[in-house]
């Protein structure tokens, strides 16, 4: 096996109830070894329903991919230009920080995160202010980011009349009051909003960035009246392409997090869970030259939750059952994950031998993931709050985790376990047993906040629309092509449903049994 080359192999289908599911597709039956780590295809498969898949994906791997953000400031905040129209960034009193001539604090190391990452991450390597995601930034993950081949050129447009006031204001405040006049930052910032709304996301990062520094020279380099602006840089360097911007502007979030909140302090959590999902889209879209950094260090922010969670909440909460069943994802992964540059011989080599002494968290993930589900079932079966529906869905997820890993009797008498869980309480059983093996569920399934719909406007047109049924053991098989625009090539075609055969199911279940499912349909899109 080896890590594709393709880095949309490494995406799953949509989750369930917002729900992250585990999973990928079948393998060799090798015990322990992930079901598709070399071709690792999902479907969101659903009977009768053509599902669309994301252009040049390998089918239900990576559909779609997008950068998180926080959402987009509206529109009236960059609108009138005076100073309380332009979102002023909110002030911590910090004390105030000597800066050398590039707004870096010239004594004052980063601040040490609280993590036992034991990978590297680009804001380590690099000491440079952070920058803001974008919520409607939608990437296609066969293509390049719009925006990366059409960028305004504003040298030939004029500005608009909301940023021509805004222009207008801090060359008046800057003339009265000097280049790091405390004033500048709400001027700068709501200057970079308008740009934003205008598509101008070049521009809107030189303006952010100088209203970060602007704010660092007064406030502090640690200060969270930069956190603002840090998350619109994010949005524009996410539009932009500039991947590694986005990741030094959310490790620099981080810092400022951690310099005011300490380390075990609930408040770091959104933080850690915005970082955390970050290096997973990362590793997912392959976004950098190290993806496994992205990997492990996606997994050491997501134990530092559960440790702040444990040391801060009931021994049940549901929070702690949710960080752990993200934790099982980043296991996944790993486990399934092989170096770029070991091919796929079918014999064992030099490489594979050195991969097999690689370090305990790549040796032992299948039995973390595992024991971080089974201890996710038991905190919904101790929450006295939970539902029938969780923890039915809990046990389920329990059994994919087999599942992937092709432990197939065993995966399905957890999913008999799931179903009898269902079955049981005040719930509606009928609308739970639904809900959780209603049809069949392609594995694995990821967080929503790890997917956007792909945008019709850049999809390739060419598709194939191919229809399968998934048998009682969680298998596709039964293929007819009921569609191809233009005519696909034999190869083409072969080739996916290679792709869909490796794809591991949770199958549906009928009256407490696994049954098969036929007449099920995948639309897949890609360049020809």
């Amino acid at each position: 096996m080896k890590r594709s080359c393709d880095s949309l192999q490494r995406f799953g289908s949509r989750v369930l109830l917002g729900c992250c599911l585990l999973g990928g597709s079948a393998s060799s039956a090798a015990e322990d070894v992930p079901a598709a780590a070399t071709e690792h295809a999902t479907v969101d498969a659903v009977q009768d329903v053509s599902v669309e898949a994301a252009p040049g994906t390998t089918p239900g791997v990576a559909r779609e991919a997008a950068i998180d953000a926080p959402a987009q400031p509206p529109v009236e905040a960059a609108a009138p230009m005076p100073a309380e129209a332009a979102a002023p960034a909110t002030v911590d009193a910090a004390q105030e920080v000597p800066l050398d001539a590039t707004g870096q604090n010239s004594n004052d190391a980063a601040p040490q995160a609280p993590l036992e990452a034991a990978a590297q991450t680009p804001a380590q390597a690099t000491q440079e202010t952070p920058t803001a995601a974008a919520p409607e930034t939608v990437i296609d993950a066969a293509q390049d980011v719009a925006g990366e081949d059409a960028q305004p050129d504003t040298a030939a447009e004029p500005a608009n009349p909301i940023e021509q006031r805004y222009l207008d204001a801090v060359s008046t405040v800057e003339s009265a009051g000097g280049a790091y006049d405390p004033a500048l930052s709400q001027y700068l910032l709501g200057l970079g909003i308008a740009y934003q709304n205008d598509g101008k996301h070049a521009e809107a990062a030189e303006v952010l960035n100088r209203a970060a520094h602007v704010t660092r020279v007064n406030e502090g380099l640690y200060s969270t009246a930069d956190l603002p602006i840090l998350e619109l840089l994010i949005e524009s360097y996410a539009a932009l392409g500039e991947w590694e911007e986005v990741g030094n502007r959310y490790h620099q979030m981080f810092q400022i997090h951690h310099r005011n909140y300490g380390n075990n302090d609930p408040r770091l959590l959104p933080m850690l869970d915005k970082l955390s999902a970050w290096h997973m889209r990362a590793y997912l879209q392959d976004l950098g030259e190290q993806p496994l950094n992205h990997l492990i260090t996606a997994r050491n922010l997501n134990d530092s939750s559960t440790t702040i969670m444990r040391a801060n909440y009931p021994a049940n909460d549901p929070r702690i059952a949710d960080s752990l069943r993200q934790r099982a994802l980043a296991d996944y992964y790993l486990a399934s994950y092989r170096p770029p540059d070991i091919p796929e011989t079918g014999f064992d080599t030099a490489d594979d031998a050195a991969f097999t002494r690689q370090p305990s968290y790549l040796i032992n993930s299948f039995s973390d993931g595992r024991d971080a589900l089974s201890s996710a079932v038991e905190i919904r079966r101790q929450d006295p709050d939970s539902t029938t529906l969780q923890r039915s869905q809990a046990v389920a997820e329990l059994g994919d985790w087999h599942q992937l890993f092709n432990r197939t009797q065993t995966a399905l008498d957890t999913y008999r376990e799931a179903y009898a869980e269902g079955m049981q309480g005040g719930d509606d059983p009928a609308s739970v047993i639904d809900q959780v093996f209603g049809k069949p569920q392609a594995l694995p399934l990821l967080p929503q906040d790890y997917t956007l719909p792909v945008n019709p406007a850049t999809r390739p047109q060419a598709y194939i629309l191919l229809s399968f049924a998934v048998n009682e053991k969680g298998q596709a098989d039964d293929f007819q092509v009921l569609e191809s625009v233009p005519a696909a090539a034999d190869k083409s075609v072969t080739k996916l449903q290679r792709q869909l055969r490796a794809t591991r199911f949770r199958p549906r279940f009928a009256d407490g049994e696994p049954a098969a499912t036929s007449g099920l349909t995948y639309r897949y899109f890609y360049q020809p």
